[in-house]
């Protein structure tokens, strides 16, 4: 079921970084009726490891990308709701004019939404297009990082589990843009059809799987195989 593998890992990517993860009582990796106290018994918290930071940096490099189309994003999200209200009028009074009446046209300022959000290159094609290179580039450096963060996982006690994901939430929400950058995403993942229903020839969606297939060994790593 790799579908479902590639859906949890932005819920695993969560996990790692909500607030308040490493709190022994709190935390997913701690086992129930475990203790601060009964922790302290637990072998030494595994030492600062470079690969924590590595990993998310590739992940925040890849999310600055996203927010360079912030401007683009906003100029969407303002034209989304209009465009799709005037557009359902628009083939509502084009049915009820009978089949062999004038095309009607769209208005000027739908026309100028219609260019924001379907004439090519639309924002997600620029997006999918920038998305790729820079996976194709780092494609390598991600394999490296997570083999080694996979090693080290396996290696783990509970606490140093907890220790870990408080690495990855302390480093990833020290990136200011992070929910933006997943916001812009969003707008994106699932426009893979144009106005008349035919499938684009990109898709962030696909881009996007291709760069969490790389990370499914550590996915399975912390939360076990969930095929």
């Amino acid at each position: 079921m790799q579908n479902f593998r590639l859906l949890i890992f932005p819920i695993f990517l969560s996990l790692l970084s909500a607030p308040g993860i490493a709190a022994a009582q709190s935390s997913i990796f701690v086992p129930a009726g475990s203790s601060l106290a009964d922790d302290t018994a637990l072998p030494a918290p595994a030492p600062a490891q470079d690969y924590v930071s590595q990993f998310v940096q590739l992940q925040t490099d890849m999310y600055r990308i996203v927010m360079t189309f912030d401007a683009r994003a906003k100029q969407v999200e303002k034209a989304i709701i209009p465009f799709e209200e005037a557009e359902l009028q628009r083939q509502e009074q084009q049915a009820l004019a009978g089949k062999n009446a004038a095309p009607i046209p769209r208005s000027p300022e739908n026309a100028a939404r219609y260019s924001i959000l379907v004439s090519e290159p639309t924002l997600c094609k620029e997006l999918d297009e920038s998305l790729k290179r820079y996976i194709d580039k780092n494609t390598p450096a991600l394999e490296a990082v997570v083999k080694s963060f996979t090693a080290e996982t396996l290696k783990m006690s509970e606490s140093q589990k907890a220790e870990t994901a408080a690495r990855v939430r302390e480093t990833l929400h020290a990136y200011p843009d992070l929910r933006r950058a997943q916001e812009i995403l969003y707008l994106c993942l699932y426009r893979y059809k144009n106005d008349v229903g035919m499938p684009r020839p990109y898709s962030v969606e696909k881009t996007m799987r291709a760069w969490f297939n790389l990370q499914l060994p550590l996915v399975d790593a912390w939360l076990g195989n969930v095929d």
